[in-house]
């Protein structure tokens, strides 16, 4: 099972609050949950508010980059049992099981160097002996995640209240033993629930019994990350908010990149990405190439950077002007890079999704040098992460195995919400959607890319400041040897 509770680059941690948590239309069904954002290289660091910018560090002729491998989060307050207890859970697209932290649970350490001491009760523990409606089913339940993190504990149902939603009867896990701080809430496709992998069985996870409770019609929801320095947030159960994004939601059907699993369906949120291309701002010049190939791209809203495959990480960073530097820093660029004012084009069979490349530098400690927000990985799949999620509009249709979108807009006014009940309203199918990835070939960097031309929007004759002061001796430096890269918290590299 893939679960992206580790990731790379700037770190979201969101809370609902109780009071605005969830709100529901009796006569539309729907749920909405709003979120505040905040960044930090960890959930405690970040709700807590200490997290706080590196600070430079001079050693003679080199500097040190100090990279927080950080996280994203969208953490939410569920009420569970009788009388009710309080716990916050991170809510997650990559994984699609709940579990909670039980008030018994044993505090194991994770592999998080250089950060504070882990407390597994902080944001709350659920006490099974306190609740007169919990119900064990003396099912044994184990999760891992990519970041070492794991859960272990026992399988039950009890009552469970998301603000003033009813979700009673939701299977869910608590956990006697966890190396996490906080618990998580999945909401992807039923077919990477723990139960799957452990006993060939799959349950109702949370959207789906939103739907059986007749709280929503259908197993759907939109998420509306908003601009990157944004305060707030918003996921839709059951419903599209067309004040959200502009142009025309375009439907594409989720394809089955597990296919050499042998598995016979699509089970986690990969979509074609059928072309990439960079506008460079300049009116009427074409749209150059820099995919011309069909790759599924996994949508995660639990990783913060994109990730592709090598070769083609390497021809999109050198399109932005971005030099690698190391396995654990990955690419840097200079933070007044010029290039920072052009954008990615991201073709999904007809219809594009534009991605600024200022969305892609972060800052680092030294001035004038800004981290970049692509990386390699070993996987022939890419995943988009937050970074280009801040820049769409994304229906997930759990039950059509579809995804639409748009271009997000931040500026949409008042809420146009609208109830899924069918197919998504006033989306259209894509035209490349009978046409859509099907297996893993060589990458082609060829084509016209549909003939597109720049939209002028973009100014390469100026410069783009994104983190400060340039300095060109850093901006320049040659990189160092690659070291190891490790998911680690805390990790800092040389610059020489």
């Amino acid at each position: 099972m893939i679960a992206h509770i580790a990731a790379l680059g700037a770190a979201l941690a969101t809370n609902v609050a109780c009071a605005s948590l969830a709100e529901r239309a009796e006569a539309a069904q729907f749920v909405r949950m709003d979120f505040d954002k905040k960044r930090g290289p960890s959930f405690n660091e970040a709700w807590s508010g200490k997290a706080g910018a590196p600070k430079l560090a001079k050693r003679h002729d080199w500097v040190d980059i100090e990279i927080d491998n950080q996280q994203v989060f969208y953490s939410v307050n569920l009420s569970i049992g009788t009388p009710p207890q309080e716990v916050r859970v991170l809510m997650d697209t990559g994984s699609s099981d709940l579990w909670v932290t039980g008030a018994d649970v044993q505090c194991g350490p994770n592999n998080y160097p250089n950060k504070e001491q882990l407390n597994c009760f902080e944001h709350g523990a659920f006490d099974t002996s306190r609740s007169s409606t919990w119900n064990d089913n003396k099912t044994r339940f184990d999760i891992r995640y990519g970041d070492t993190t794991y859960a272990s504990g026992t399988w039950g149902t009890d009552r469970l209240d998301l603000g003033q939603v009813n979700a009673d009867g939701l299977t869910f896990a608590v956990a006697h033993a966890s190396n996490s701080s906080v618990a998580v809430l999945g909401i992807g496709l039923p077919a990477i629930e723990t139960t799957v992998s452990d006993f060939g069985y799959q349950y109702d996870n949370l959207p789906m019994v939103l739907k059986r409770n007749n709280v929503i019609k259908k197993t759907a929801y939109s998420m509306f990350i908003n601009s990157l320095n944004a305060d707030t947030g918003s996921v839709l159960f059951g419903a599209v908010d067309h004040s959200k994004y502009s142009g025309t939601l375009n439907t594409v059907p989720l394809v089955n990149a597990n296919y050499r699993r042998r598995v016979n369906k699509p089970i986690e949120l990969h979509v074609t990405l059928a072309g990439i291309g960079l506008d460079n701002g300049r009116s009427g010049e074409p749209v150059q190439t820099l995919l011309g190939s069909k790759v599924p791209a996994l949508l995660d809203s639990g990783t913060t950077l994109t990730y592709f495959p090598s070769q083609l990480a390497s021809r999109l960073a050198r399109a932005a002007g971005a030099q690698w530097y190391s396995d654990e820093v990955g690419y840097i660029v200079s933070c007044d890079s010029r290039r920072l004012n052009n954008a990615y084009i991201y073709d999904f069979g007809g219809f594009q999704i534009r991605s600024p490349l200022s969305d892609y530098a972060m800052k680092t400690n030294v001035p004038g040098t800004c981290r970049f927000g692509i990386m390699p990985h070993g996987s022939d799949y890419a995943i988009l992460g937050d970074v280009f999620l801040t820049r769409a509009y994304v229906v997930f249709d759990l039950e059509a195995l579809e995804v639409s979108m748009a271009q997000a807009k931040y500026d949409g006014g008042s809420e146009q919400i609208e109830v899924i009940a069918g197919s998504v309203p006033r989306a259209v199918r894509a035209p490349g959607y009978n046409d859509p990835w099907k297996a893993y070939t060589q990458l082609s960097f060829q084509g016209d890319f549909g003939n597109l031309t720049s939209s002028g929007s973009g100014d390469s004759s100026s410069g783009s400041s994104v983190g400060g002061r340039s300095n060109s001796a850093l901006a320049l430096a040659p990189p160092l040897s690659a070291a190891l890269f490790a998911a680690a918290i805390g990790a800092s590299a040389s610059i020489m």
